[in-house]
């Protein structure tokens, strides 16, 4: 009953966000309109000031339009690079695309690793789904593995794992969906949902020696009022022989 509630005040505030930026844009060339039904009174020029007052003021609303929904300073796409030095040794070399729409926006990103001896590798890619992309990712080392951090939705990140030289990486993907998957968190029977707004997970923390610590948060499966939310840390090693990250570890 309560996300139903809220779903309905949701539709309500977009149609009453909506209403306002009508008024904004239709404004400028109706106020522009009653000018001209004024100034055509008064003679020939001042009748063809007015209407050019009221067709530049419709052309510059349209304008303004455009780049609010399709211009690179609106919705996009728009095309971005960035080279970020590594402290391992290198640059990563970072292509986006962003979109945006009037809920959320993306940052999709792809990821190439120009090593010391100038060779150039191909990673994979990461989308930040309604966050800022901080262009500050860094790879890190675990015996012969090259580990990134990205994101891949709105809820989760992702690790992308490989060597030089491997064609494909692999991606592991920690979402709330993988965490409730996984036997060892089945096993402790706790009070959560994946199946909500509210539950996301964040990589924290990545160390050399292949563990990975992940924060997360979730909806409690009871939906009392007020709302109830919970948060566990998960710890997960990497097999020095796959490359695959494990979960070993829950705890608050």
């Amino acid at each position: 009953m309560i996300e139903v509630i809220m779903d309905f005040l949701n539709i309500l505030l977009i149609m009453f966000f909506v209403a306002i930026a009508l008024g904004i844009f239709l404004a400028p060339p109706f106020l522009a309109f009653l000018l001209y039904k004024w100034l055509k009174k008064k003679g020939k020029i001042p009748r063809i000031i007015g209407l050019s007052l009221f067709f530049g003021s419709c052309g510059f609303m349209i304008w303004i339009i455009y780049q609010l929904i399709i211009g690179a300073s609106g919705f996009g796409p728009e095309y971005d690079k960035a080279v970020i030095k590594q402290k391992i040794g290198g640059t990563l070399i970072c292509s986006s695309v962003y979109t945006a729409d009037i809920h959320s926006w993306d940052y999709d990103v792809t990821y190439k690793y120009k090593a010391i001896n100038d060779s150039v590798y191909e990673i994979g890619s990461g989308c930040y789904q309604g966050k800022e992309w901080e262009k500050n990712e860094q790879l890190k080392k675990f015996g012969e593995w090259l580990i990134l951090k990205t994101s891949s939705t709105r809820d989760s990140d992702k690790l992308i794992i490989g060597k030089l030289g491997w064609k494909t990486w692999s991606e592991y993907v920690f979402s709330p969906q993988s965490i409730e998957d996984n036997e060892m968190w089945k096993i402790k029977k706790i009070n959560s949902t994946p199946y909500n707004y509210d539950s996301y997970s964040k990589i924290e923390k990545i160390n050399s020696d292949g563990i990975i610590i992940v924060m997360y948060h979730f909806r409690k499966v009871d939906n009392k009022f007020p709302i109830e939310n919970g948060k566990r840390y998960i710890k997960y090693k990497i097999d020095i022989e796959t490359g695959k990250p494990e979960m070993v570890k829950i705890y608050e």
